[in-house]
């Protein structure tokens, strides 16, 4: 069971996350973002990431700086799913 490191809150536009892993490497998905914080971020997409898939993230709002992390978690959330994202220095922090 994946557990956050640190605190998130509402929030509410898009990211664009490009897929770092081999098997996918280079596929872009869209998802809207439900919570963020500084160690990582919960997002909804309408199909089920793998958790360990490495992503790089661009966002929507320009406040925002460009992230890279990892899919820790994806589960069911009515007809989407819910994407938990761990970004990389929150890792690097953690090890």
């Amino acid at each position: 069971m994946h557990q956050r490191n640190s605190d998130r809150w509402p929030q509410t536009g898009t990211a664009s996350a490009m897929c770092l892993s081999t098997d996918l490497f280079g596929q872009i998905f869209e998802l809207d973002l439900l919570d963020l914080g500084p160690g990582g971020m919960g997002a909804r997409h309408g199909f089920w990431i793998e958790p360990g898939t490495q992503v790089t993230l661009g966002f929507s709002m320009a406040f925002l700086p460009a992230q890279q992390g990892v899919v820790v978690a994806c589960t069911p959330m009515g007809q989407h799913f819910r994407v938990a994202i761990r970004f990389e220095e929150a890792l690097a922090q953690a090890a």
